[in-house]
């Protein structure tokens, strides 16, 4: 498994490398900023799984006035309902653990709430070794198989109330998913959190 996940590391890296050297190229200086969240975490089609928690921190990598260069990690934890029977499975709960890189576009400066979309690719960890079936009523043979691990490809939408160069706050929602198996295993987080300048 270690080696399924320097591949997608190496890529992100590789990724980040380039947009900051594409950001020479620019007037304005590059500024590298971090940022922290939390928030509610909602498991898509993750056997029993129903609900979640999950914080992230990152650094926002500003090229230009539209453009950032992303790095993050993500920690997320699903939880399931506890029903009959379910004293036999104290642990009822799994970690997801992801690091990604990718690309920021920030929709407008001039407002107060300024609109942004991010793509990025990068490597997932689920605890448990990947194999989640701790509860396995009701979970399809393919579910049972289907490794979540590997690459992990996510897309947010989000407002921030920080300007270039500054300090705020943001609000973002979107969605992980597996490539390997993109209708398996999805997390929908929401954040809200700070940006440091």
């Amino acid at each position: 498994m270690p080696g399924r996940l320097i591949a997608p590391l190496v890529v992100s890296a590789c990724l980040v490398g380039m947009l900051a050297r594409l950001a020479g190229a620019e007037v304005v200086p590059t500024n590298v900023r971090p940022f922290f969240g939390v928030g509610y975490t909602h498991p898509v089609e993750f056997q029993q799984f129903d609900r979640g928690f999950g914080m992230g921190f990152g650094f926002e990598i500003e090229q230009s006035e539209h453009v950032s260069g992303i790095f993050r990690f993500d920690w997320d934890e699903v939880r399931m309902p506890v029903t009959g029977g379910a004293y036999f499975y104290p642990d009822l709960g799994r970690r997801a653990f992801t690091w990604s890189a990718g690309a920021r576009l920030n929709m407008s400066r001039g407002w107060v709430l300024h609109p942004y979309t991010e793509a990025l690719l990068g490597a997932r960890m689920i605890s448990d070794n990947g194999r989640l079936n701790v509860y396995p009523m009701d979970v399809s043979s393919r579910e049972e198989t289907a490794d979540p691990n590997g690459i992990a490809a996510t897309v947010r939408v989000g407002f921030s109330t920080a300007s270039r160069g500054g300090s705020g706050f943001f609000l973002d929602g979107g969605y992980e998913f597996s490539v390997e198996h993109p209708d398996l295993y999805g997390l929908a987080p929401i954040r809200f959190g700070v940006v440091f300048p």
